[in-house]
């Protein structure tokens, strides 16, 4: 297994995002001119005090260097965060929509089969604006879990905060079938982003992809998407605890973090079957190195990570902590329960399932459907198996959304009448299921349906 570790970067500061924005206004032939002046102001700054040094060597003996101007994004560093990731994701939208008008929306080079629910001649997916990616590096982690590098084949960057997964559009056995992949790179610039999958048993889509992608394969995606993100009040220590192939979200918050916020503390409790199933293992040891003070790392091989093992270990941990969870079902189960029972606010207990149940055994129907916004009503019929997402952007209906499979919620919208059957709702909250909101991406009218858009 070959890791690649990346050069640590020093943080940028007001100087860099100064220059970037002066390169940003005047022509490319001066850039290399302003580049050298900031560092040369940087090594300025450096000999008169300790505030810019521009080379410094990490814990781990690395060698760290100012970020290359050309990936420094201003508006990463002069904006919140949220709202930041607001602005990519408009001008993400804004230029697929461009593109779209422009006719330069570009088919998949991997062949998609119709939607499983909908009539042949529909294409729901193709409605729902995804976008094309670029397979750059396949890595093996471990016997069963291979990680690919992942770039968006117009060249813009991949912007998505630790946590968030990739919704990926696949065909498989004449049928498209989409699965979402947490990206488990850490969520800093240049840092190459990549997603790890494990290999399960009767996995269809996910053997398929570990058996069919290679190096320079295009493959469609939606998102970043997801809310198993850091919250702005997580306070100053995260608990991470995961199982398996759950642990590629909790990478990504874990080195996010330690890099990228210089006081928060991380601790790391995860579970393998056996050391051949530890992904991630040389990373995740080289980050407990790098920051003895500020990450505990606990590996558990072997006996099952349950309810029992975190109780034995809750009292080492703050409670203020805010707690992630992701793995196997039943382990997810057990450990918030056991953190509940430690009276651990819900509201400090964050979970990711990978899980995704498929539709039963239903028969659908045409069926009407009305979305109010404000005063205004648009009607539209969801033809028979198809999601109310997809029947209403196929009839025009600017609708939100984003992972369009049921797990960040961007597309919730207020079900008003009407009955629907949900393939998932589990990031919807008790109390936005008991307020009747639905998810349109994965609900099909079994009745005429009326919805509620806010105006």
């Amino acid at each position: 297994m070959f890791l690649r570790m990346a050069t640590p970067r020093l943080p940028v500061s007001r100087l860099d995002v100064a220059a970037r924005l002066l390169a940003g206004a005047l022509p490319r032939s001066v850039t290399p001119m302003i580049d050298r002046v900031r560092l040369d102001a940087r090594a300025m700054l450096s000999s008169l005090g300790p505030g810019l040094p521009p080379v410094v060597k990490s814990r781990a003996g690395q060698t760290a260097r100012p970020t290359p101007l050309e990936e420094i994004d201003p508006i990463d560093h002069l904006l919140p965060r949220r709202v930041a990731a607001a602005v990519h994701q408009l001008g993400r939208d804004l230029g697929m929509l461009g593109g779209m008008l422009s006719g330069r929306t570009p088919p998949p080079t991997i062949e998609r089969g119709p939607s499983a629910y909908a009539s042949v001649d529909q294409t729901p997916a193709g409605s729902l604006a995804s976008r094309r990616v670029r397979v750059t590096f396949v890595r093996d982690e471990t016997p069963d879990a291979r990680s690919f590098g992942l770039a968006f084949d117009d060249g813009s960057p991949i912007a998505f905060e630790a946590g968030q997964f990739l919704s990926f559009e696949l065909s498989v056995e004449g049928k498209l079938e989409r699965r979402a992949y947490s990206l488990a790179s850490a969520a800093l610039p240049g840092v190459e982003p990549f997603i790890t999958v494990k290999r399960v048993p009767g996995g269809k889509v996910s053997n398929a992809f570990l058996d069919g992608v290679e190096v320079d394969a295009r493959i469609r995606v939606l998102g970043p998407s997801g809310l198993f993100v850091v919250p702005d009040d997580a306070g100053d220590t995260l608990v991470l605890i995961g199982g398996g192939s759950g642990i590629t979200p909790l990478a990504s918050i874990a080195e996010t973090c330690l890099r990228g916020d210089q006081e928060r503390r991380v601790v790391l409790v995860y579970g393998s079957r056996s050391d051949a199933d530890v992904i991630f293992r040389a990373r995740l040891e080289s980050l407990a190195a790098e920051f003895p003070e500020r990450f505990r790392l606990e590996l558990t091989v072997g006996p099952r990570l349950d309810g029992d093992t975190l109780r034995a270990r809750l009292g080492d941990f703050p409670r203020a902590a805010t707690y992630f969870l992701c793995g196997p079902g039943p382990m997810m189960d057990a450990c918030r329960e056991a953190l509940i029972e430690a009276k651990v606010s819900p509201a400090r207990i964050l979970e990711e399932r990978f899980s995704r149940r498929g539709a039963l055994d239903v028969t659908f129907e045409d069926q009407p459907v009305v979305v109010k916004a404000g005063a205004r009503e648009h009607r539209y019929q969801c033809r028979a198996g198809q999601t109310l997402l997809e029947a209403g952007l196929a009839a025009g209906l600017s609708l939100p959304f984003s992972c369009a499979m049921g797990g960040c919620a961007a597309c919730k919208l207020e079900l008003v009448s009407g009955q629907v059957h949900a393939d998932e709702s589990s990031c919807l909250s008790a109390q936005e299921r008991a307020a009747g909101f639905v998810l349109t991406c994965v609900s099909r009218p079994l009745t005429p349906v009326t919805l509620k858009l806010d105006a």
